[in-house]
């Protein structure tokens, strides 16, 4: 038996009996596993006009020069804007973080808002992780929670700054 590597393996496949089992021992059947072309063909079988490993061709691109370059950079490009609503959201942990809540409160909203904005204008295959259910609920969804903070950020008094002057 050959490695899959280098050449056509073996497979070994019972014979069907219809569920009848006797104590003697059946034959056993083996089939050949040989890797298929794309074609479907068998190894060495050559179709007409089917270019030969090896053979470059005048004007087309070989495999792997640009192809992992171009799907990263449209990884990253379909990723851009839920960066950019993750980065607004850290920016706004951050103001929390060193006491400054009330800013912090009102980026994280418009973070939302701008989330909100993205889901609604990109198409599906664009808008990346921030498709989660339809284009309507994920908008409405987000609009309604950045509304709602927003409102919460310009409502709530500073807390103590008023009564110290």
């Amino acid at each position: 038996m050959t490695s899959p590597a280098s050449g056509p393996s073996s497979e070994v496949v019972p014979p069907d009996d219809g569920g009848l089992h006797d104590d003697t021992p059946s034959p056993v059947e083996v089939r050949a596993c040989e890797p298929r072309n794309q074609h479907g063909d068998q190894p060495g079988e050559d179709q007409p006009g089917e270019d030969q490993p090896g053979e470059d061709q005048p004007g087309e691109d070989q495999p792997g020069e640009d192809q992992p370059r171009v799907s990263l950079l449209r990884a990253v490009l379909v990723e851009l804007p839920y960066v950019l609503v993750l980065l607004a959201a850290l920016i706004a942990a951050i103001f929390v973080t060193f006491d400054r809540w009330r800013r912090g409160v009102f980026v994280l909203g418009s973070a939302l808002l701008l989330g909100s904005l993205f889901r609604a204008l990109l198409p599906s295959q664009r808008a990346g992780l921030l498709q989660v259910r339809g284009r309507l609920f994920d908008s409405v969804l987000m609009a309604s929670a950045g509304v709602a903070i927003l409102w919460l950020a310009t409502s709530i008094d500073s807390l103590g700054t008023d009564s110290l002057q």
